[in-house]
């Protein structure tokens, strides 16, 4: 017999928590939404797919331009599975 259960959690951030999980959040999205506008642009000008490897090598190289912005949260919030191995192999 196959027995399902499900936890429920709430969170009750105090005022700096909230404000940071609001720029984790936009942060976040940002980088999804730069993420999916570039991988659009390849498809249509080079007629390519591109990786998420790729794309974070990409990120890291536009995180000084687009530093006023992505600088507001942690380190932690543009990285994904793989990131670090990506970003070693950007810098190598």
């Amino acid at each position: 017999m196959l027995v399902n259960k499900a936890y429920r959690y709430e969170l009750k951030p105090n005022k700096r928590q909230l404000i940071l999980l609001k720029k984790h959040a936009g942060c976040a999205r940002f980088a999804w939404n730069w993420g999916l506008a570039e991988r659009k642009r390849i498809w249509e000008e080079e007629e390519r797919s591109t990786n998420a490897i790729e794309l974070h090598c990409k990120l890291e190289y536009k995180t000084k331009w687009y530093g006023s912005r992505l600088a507001v949260v942690p380190r932690f919030s543009l990285q994904v599975e793989g990131a670090a191995n990506a970003v070693m192999s950007c810098r190598s």
